[in-house]
């Protein structure tokens, strides 16, 4: 078994790239993919294929950050599911994976860099949904990357084939009203779907679903609403 052994170099050597490559997001999926919890901690309706998720990126429709760790890819942290409120400020929701040798401070210096890149282009009011049996996930949002919780919102969408519970977060405690009227309008959008199908299949669920939600503004780097299914 090899251990992996996170120094101050480690800190010093971090970057991130909105930019990344497509070897970088590949190597970045296929960790994701291969990792034993793949299929408990993301909602059903994650895509399953590499080219599934990468559509909507090349299209603007996610906005991710990959970090580094000297050249070794560590982990990604992503906007999707956004648009913007009757005042016309954006929103998204927080998507994320961390290679399993980079979780801990390295991730949170790695989320420290990329809020600030997010607050550099406008993008200060972000959402995050954990399954509710997700609790490193819900421990680290909190102490290390300064999310508040909600509270929890029962059935929200589908996991491992049935409706499961999820707590809600948002990055800016102001926001919270916010926070639940968008995770009901997501909830009803699952729920208009039967449970998704096996992997192979769930293509189509995708592009039903993108069909029966509403069309945000497209993101540019001055207009930053994201979208993408979780």
């Amino acid at each position: 078994m090899t251990t992996s052994v996170l120094t101050s170099t480690s800190i010093a050597t971090l970057t991130i790239t909105e930019t990344p490559t497509i070897g970088q997001m590949q190597e970045w999926w296929e960790a994701m993919q291969q990792d034993p919890t793949r299929h408990i901690v993301y909602t059903d309706f994650m895509p399953g294929e590499f080219e599934a998720f990468l559509a909507p990126v090349r299209q603007g429709n996610i906005h991710m950050w990959i970090f580094l760790v000297g050249e070794d890819v560590g982990g990604a942290f992503y906007l999707h599911d956004g648009g913007t409120d009757d005042t016309g400020e954006a929103y998204a929701w927080l998507g994320t994976y961390i290679l399993p040798p980079y979780r801990g401070r390295v991730a949170a210096r790695a989320w420290q860099l990329t809020r600030q890149a997010c607050e550099r282009e406008g993008l200060p009011r972000i959402f995050a949904a954990i399954r509710e049996r997700n609790r490193p996930a819900q421990c680290f949002i909190t102490r290390q990357m300064g999310f508040t919780r909600l509270g929890v919102y029962t059935d929200w969408s589908y996991f491992e084939g049935r409706l499961d519970h999820v707590v809600l977060y948002t990055l800016r405690r102001q926001d919270r009203s916010l926070a639940w009227v968008l995770a009901e309008q997501r909830a009803r959008q699952f729920r208009r779907l039967a449970p998704p199908a096996p992997a192979e299949h769930r293509q189509g669920l995708q592009d039903e679903l993108a069909a029966i939600a509403p069309t945000p503004r497209a993101l540019t780097s001055r207009q930053k609403p994201t979208i993408h299914i979780r």
